[in-house]
């Protein structure tokens, strides 16, 4: 995409997609348009300029694409055989939108509560929904799951061939069957905010719109699901975690870790919306999950002066997260919280379990997290060969950057304890 309408393209795909899903009811077809239709748009608004309705203008051209290419007999649609598909195109096409907007009035959400079809796994529905709802690569899904891009290319072929498989086609589900399909779309509004958050550099205007969308649909479904703790929780999770943006980069795009930022820079309207939530949350009884548990990390962050941190209730919260979630950065992050709360040994035992997992050898969180404690443990050369390790597997240049200063800065410190040094 060229770079001066990129941001406003790639905000704009999912929702072209899901208003062409949902109006062809084919979900390769949707994609396939709406990339023919960015690509018209790279010569058209080079020309014009970017309309004032993006969205609207390229889900105008997608569908008189898909119309064109039904005349040319470049597209088939399924269950239309006896329909004239030129002439009566728009009514072959309707869905009853009165009755759909009543329970999923917003297009994206209704592609994602349609994805996510009960003959798929629920990893198979979020990977497919990535790789359709954010048109994301297979090496960047790869990422996000801690798997391969073989793996996940297989994955989503499986998904596809599955989904094809029901004979159903593109039908949004009815009322009483969103709540079967609500964990699967949090676990990929969730994916959504992470992807935009955690990208590295300076935010640019795309990843902002992604995180406000992620927001946006959190609040969807705190409304379609009144009673849930859970998605409370989530909405929750993501304000008190998308307040602390600004801060994360300086303005030359260096990485800034969380207990350097300028708090300043925080948005604490979210981080007073997000606080009022979770506590409404606990208080409400609702039962422990893994985002009221990150959620109330989450707050216990957001204080206006680091050394207010309470580390020591973070580090417990993080040992009861792990019995909903195992996965390595929930571990990792433990330890770190413990080191913090001045029990690097215990931190750095933990640490060596994960190390002799030969599954996390590429997983560079791990490296970095052992160069901190064996840094507050005083163990100043080890910690040298796991920031060394650690700057070979970072992905990003800010996060690099940093990375090569912290090493740096350690090299010329002293040994503040009598620790081994060797890893």
């Amino acid at each position: 995409m060229a770079s001066e309408y990129g941001a406003v393209l790639q905000a704009a795909y999912p929702r072209v997609v899901a208003s062409l899903a949902r109006t062809f009811r084919d979900m390769d077809l949707a994609q396939d348009a709406t990339h023919d239709a960015i690509h018209r748009a790279l010569t058209v608004w080079r020309r014009d300029g970017v309309p004032d309705q993006p969205v609207a203008w390229l889900v105008t051209t997608g569908r008189n694409i898909v119309i064109d290419g039904i005349r040319r007999g470049r597209f088939e649609l399924p269950l239309a055989e006896d329909w004239d598909l030129v002439d009566e195109a728009s009514r072959a096409f309707a869905v009853d939108e009165a009755s759909e907007q009543q329970h999923l009035p917003d297009d994206l959400l209704r592609l994602l509560f349609t994805c996510c079809h009960p003959a798929l796994s629920e990893d198979s529905q979020i990977v497919l929904m990535l790789r359709i709802v954010l048109d994301l690569s297979a090496h960047e899904i790869a990422a996000a799951f801690l798997s391969n891009r073989e793996a996940v290319e297989r994955r989503i072929t499986r998904a596809k061939a599955a989904l094809a498989a029901t004979g159903e086609g593109f039908v949004v589900p009815a009322a009483d069957q969103l709540e079967a399909r609500q964990h699967a779309v949090m676990r990929v509004v969730y994916l959504l905010f992470n992807h935009a958050y955690s990208h590295q550099g300076n935010l640019d205007l795309y990843r902002e719109k992604l995180m406000d969308q992620a927001i946006r649909l959190g609040r969807e479904l705190v409304r379609l699901f009144s009673a849930s703790g859970d998605t409370k929780a989530l909405l929750a999770l993501m304000l008190l975690t998308g307040a602390r943006t600004d801060a994360r980069y300086s303005a030359a795009g260096e990485f800034v870790p969380l207990t350097e930022q300028d708090r300043r820079l925080w948005n604490w309207a979210r981080i007073r919306e997000g606080s009022a939530i979770i506590d409404a949350v606990v208080s409400a009884g609702y039962p422990p999950s893994a985002y009221q548990i990150q959620a109330a990390i989450a707050a216990l962050h957001d204080v206006p002066d680091a050394k207010n941190t309470d580390w020591a209730q973070i580090a417990g919260l993080y040992g009861v997260l792990e019995r909903h979630d195992s996965s390595p950065a929930v571990a990792v992050n433990r330890a770190v919280a413990m080191a913090y709360a001045g029990d690097a040994p215990h931190a750095m035992a933990l640490l060596d379990v994960l190390a002799s997992d030969k599954r996390l050898s590429g997983y560079q969180p791990l490296y970095a997290a052992r160069a901190h404690v064996l840094v507050v443990l005083g163990r100043v050369q080890a910690a040298l060969s796991e920031f060394d390790r650690a700057v070979e597997l970072a992905e990003s240049a800010p996060e690099r950057g940093w990375l090569q200063a912290r090493r740096a800065s350690v090299a010329g410190t002293q040994y503040d304890s009598g620790g081994e040094d060797t890893p």
